[in-house]
């Protein structure tokens, strides 16, 4: 991962101390192996390394240190910085193996990959090219819309991404903040060896420090109003480096410190070790990060840096063995390469990862990223052609850009073409029968369609037309639809009674109510009702708040006046049936007392049902649905969905508390219910991506828009029986 992970021990640092070349050695190369592993293994077993992702954060403090350390030197001699030099020197540190792998992965999507998504690929293959990933990443994490969708064998060059933008501002800054301290404390500006170099430290650092706390600060901010977002952006990510700076700055004080101090070095550096294994293993996707978390891996790196080579016994003793430094020289190729591997190998291997492909990926992963080292890696930074010329370094370097992007063009005009023939071929008529598609397949008088529940998909796989959340017919006038960062805030009303007075049913909640819409739509229709639904994406049905539910103050506020505002409408219209359904992320888990969210559900929906003055309105909760995106949305149905039962995951293992859900079986009387649809989402206890030839999920966690049809008639009828009233089911054909 860039200088940060594997960068070589440069000349003029290798010149350094014995203690500090022993530190660069030993205790950077043990941190970058452990940095790697948490990446990989997180990503492969996201549910035992759950903390993994930290080991980004030990990257950039890495590199910031080194860096540091090295512009420092050069402008303590009286040197100055020379831009061109040092660019050219990381495009040739970084450049080859990124380029390298970039190619074979652009190789490998076309081998592999279906044109669907040849696109996207390529455009993530130009901008990990370019060095702005990260901002790609931040717009497709900050557009609700785009969430959840494939992701790229690109996406984690974004880390990179981040790097390289530090490494084109920071020696501008830290010129500029030498050259402010010098003149702040009346040194000259050549410091020399000598007392002086020495005295420039503290004023210099105390500069970092500034634009490190400020950057930190701006990081926590974000993640109160942008919390997805915040994770890419560089500005939030500058502190991480800033520390790492710090810590270069003053890497040699803990030999100045008094003789009684020393022995303190052992004890924090096993501190630090602990830290970031606590780390590893106890965060999780619930922690708000970066922000403040983060503090606690970058500072134990920090800690472990700064306190020297001194390793506890039992520490060195794993530290120092050669495969683990190897690993550690291997890191940055071996980024590289891992998640190309894990995207593509299912495509590849046409079926689900199991244990022992994920190991096979480790190793796979380990071989590529030596035989990169060896062949590209090493021999483009010591490259007497490149080396003679910063020059034509950078020439280079930017015709590789200029190159990126023409293939990268060329590739998605191919890959529109072949995913247009793919999606009109995909369109024919199911082979199952027009009464036999999607869900009708699991209704009890349809047992003798000619195919299995599980039969290989016919309908296309996450495209537009497939979002659930677009495509209304004309009968449903928008009212409100208002798109922002966050998502959505609409209102549609969908006549289906002629302007006749006719029931009215209302559907609120957020995103994870709206995939319900389609088939709402068809049941409306059919009985000619009217049918309205409030949306507020991650938002609750109701308004409450409670320490278990996800998301930020900021949010959670929002969500409970906008949830306020659509009870007094609804108290207003007064409609037949009201229908709550939200998404099922609270952060309750196995064994947590969740009596006190349950009670607070149950009597929002009490005073929800009070405030309503038609006493004939009947209230429905419907559960959300069982979700897994890696195994059951289109990262799987992309690479299996053309093979019967090639998604397939036991309800048992991805089954989650929807505390609305629970409160409402607490609440339940004469007139709210809860209704279930899991049987037609995971028949017999087996959860699918592909049900009745029909792709199951548009994204990670949302219905698709052809499978939300298709369950019209099974939703009509479980209505029916909750509210104990007859209702017409729709007939929904292909």
């Amino acid at each position: 991962m860039g200088d940060f992970a594997v960068a070589a021990v440069t000349t003029s640092t290798r010149r350094t101390t014995n203690i500090q070349g022993r530190v660069l050695r030993t205790d950077i190369q043990a941190l970058r192996a452990l940095a790697v592993l948490f990446v990989v293994f997180n990503h492969l077993w996201p549910k035992g390394f759950t903390g993994g992702f930290v080991g980004v954060d030990v990257f950039f403090v890495i590199s910031g240190f080194l860096i540091t350390s090295h512009l420092h030197k050069e402008l303590g001699v009286g040197k100055g910085i020379n831009l061109p030099r040092f660019y050219a020197r990381r495009a040739r540190r970084l450049l080859p193996a990124a380029l390298f792998v970039t190619l074979n992965t652009l190789l490998l999507t076309v081998l592999f990959l279906p044109g669907t998504l040849w696109k996207k690929i390529a455009f993530e293959g130009f901008a990990a090219t370019a060095y702005f990933q990260n901002w790609a990443a931040f717009s497709s994490a900050t557009d609700y819309f785009s969430q959840g969708l494939f992701t790229t064998p690109f996406q984690h060059y974004w880390s990179l991404s981040v790097e390289e933008q530090f490494y084109l501002l920071w020696p501008v800054l830290l010129g500029g903040m030498f050259v402010a301290a010098y003149r702040g404390s009346g040194a000259p500006r050549r410091a020399g060896r000598g007392r002086h170099r020495q005295q420039s430290s503290a004023p210099l650092a105390g500069m970092v420090l500034v634009v490190a706390v400020a950057s930190l600060c701006y990081s926590e901010a974000e993640l109160s109003y942008n919390p997805t977002g915040a994770y890419f952006n560089t500005f939030g990510r500058a502190w991480e480096f800033g520390l790492g700076a710090l810590v270069g700055l003053f890497h040699r004080a803990p030999w100045r410190l008094p003789g009684w101090c020393h022995g303190a070095r052992v004890p924090l550096q096993a501190i630090g070790w602990l830290a970031l294994f606590a780390c590893g293993f106890t965060y999780n996707q619930a922690v708000s990060f970066p922000g403040t978390s983060a503090l606690v891996p970058t500072l134990a790196t920090a800690v472990i840096i700064a306190a020297g080579p001194q390793s506890p016994r039992v520490l060195s003793a794993i530290t120092d063995q050669r495969i683990i430094q190897r690993i550690g020289d291997l890191s940055y190729s071996l980024y590289l390469w891992h998640w190309p591997i894990i995207i593509v190998a299912p495509f590849a291997l046409k079926t689900q990862l199991g244990t022992a492909h994920k190991l096979a990926i480790v190793l796979v992963g380990i071989g590529l990223a030596h035989v990169t080292k060896i062949l590209v890696e090493d021999p483009g930074q010591r490259s007497p052609f490149l080396n003679s010329s910063a020059r034509r370094t950078l020439g280079i370097a930017l015709a590789t850009v200029v190159g990126v992007a023409v293939l990268s063009g060329m590739m998605a005009s191919v890959g529109v073409h072949t995913a247009g023939t793919s999606n009109r071929n995909s369109l024919n008529v199911y082979a199952g029968g027009p009464n036999c598609f999607g869900a009708t397949i699991l209704l009890p008088e349809n047992a003798s369609c000619p195919d299995s529940p599980f039969a290989a998909a016919a309908y296309p796989i996450a495209t537009p037309d497939e979002a659930p959340w677009d495509g209304y017919p004309a009968e449903c006038a928008v009212v409100n639809d208002i798109r922002i960062a966050e998502g959505a805030e609409r209102i549609y009303r969908c006549d289906f009674g002629g302007g006749q007075p006719h029931k009215s049913i209302k559907l609120i909640g957020d995103s994870h109510a709206e995939h319900w819409a389609h088939a709402f739509i068809n049941i409306a229709r059919e009985n000619k009702w009217v049918f309205t639904f409030e949306i507020r994406s991650a938002c609750s049905a109701l308004p409450i708040d409670h320490p278990q539910l996800p998301g930020t103050d900021p949010h959670k506020q929002m969500c409970i006046d906008w949830a306020r505002q659509v009870a007094e409408r609804t108290a207003t219209e007064g409609p037949d049936l009201v229908l709550f359904s939200s998404r099922q992320t609270s952060t309750v888990t196995p064994g947590d007392d969740a009596s006190g969210l349950k009670d607070k559900v149950a009597s929002a929906l009490r005073d929800f049902e009070t405030t309503v003055p038609n006493p004939q309105t009947r209230f429905v909760v419907l559960k959300d649905i069982p979700s897994d995106g890696p195994r059951l949305g289109p990262a799987c149905t992309l690479a299996l969905g053309g093979q019967e039962a090639g998604c397939v995951v036991p309800l048992s293992e991805i089954q989650q508390t929807d505390y609305l859900a629970e409160g409402g079986e607490q609440l339940a009387d004469s007139r709210l219910s809860v209704v279930t649809m899991d049987a037609f989402i995971c028949p017999s206890g087996q959860c699918s991506g592909v049900i009745g030839g029909v792709p199951v999920f548009f994204d990670e966690h949302h219905l698709s828009r052809t499978y939300a049809r298709s369950l019209s008639e099974p939703l009509a009828r479980a209505l029916s029986d909750a509210i104990g009233e007859p209702i017409t089911s729709p007939l929904v054909t292909q």
